[in-house]
C-alpha cells in the first residue's frame, strides 16, 4: 500500500474528506497535473523521475486533437494542431507516432501508482507543464 492510500485511510477513518493541503516539509504527498499544450516534448520529466513514473511518448494523439476545442493562441503546437484539424479529411482512428526529427510533440503518461509526488517532474520540466498540486483528495 502507498503512502498516500495510507494517508487516506487514516483521514477517512477521522473523518475528514475532501481536499486537505499537504504540509510544506511532508515530502512525496500531492498530485501532478500535466497541460499537454505547454509541453515542448524535452522529455526531461522521465529522466528525472526517481520512480520511473514520468514516461514520454512519442506519439500524438490526434482522436483527441478532434474531440477538445484548442485554444487560438500563439503556441507553436496549437498552430499546427488548428492547421490538422482544418486540413483532415477524417477524424484520425488512433494516435500516430512521431519521427524522431520531429522535436517537440508527445505526451507524457504519468503512473500514478508509482508517483511519490516528489516534484522532480515540475523541477525539470523546461516548458512549465507539470505541476505538483500539493493536495490529497479524501473520499
Amino acid at each position: 500500500m502507498k503512502k498516500q492510500d495510507i494517508f487516506r485511510e487514516i483521514a477517512a477513518n477521522l473523518g475528514i474528506k475532501g481536499e486537505i493541503t499537504v504540509p510544506e516539509g511532508l515530502w512525496g504527498y500531492g498530485q501532478i497535473t500535466y497541460d499537454e499544450a505547454k509541453c515542448i516534448g524535452c522529455g526531461l520529466c522521465e529522466e528525472n523521475c526517481p520512480e520511473e513514473a514520468t514516461k514520454f511518448e512519442r506519439v500524438f494523439d490526434l482522436v483527441e486533437v478532434f474531440k477538445k476545442e484548442i485554444p487560438p493562441n500563439e503556441l507553436k503546437k496549437n498552430v499546427i494542431l488548428n492547421l490538422i484539424k482544418e486540413l483532415a479529411l477524417k477524424e484520425p482512428e488512433k494516435p500516430i507516432e512521431i519521427p524522431d526529427l520531429v522535436l517537440g510533440y508527445g505526451r507524457v503518461v504519468i503512473d500514478k501508482e508509482k508517483c511519490i509526488g516528489c516534484g522532480n517532474c515540475e523541477r525539470y520540466c523546461s516548458g512549465n507543464a507539470l505541476k505538483v498540486k500539493r493536495l490529497i483528495e479524501i473520499e
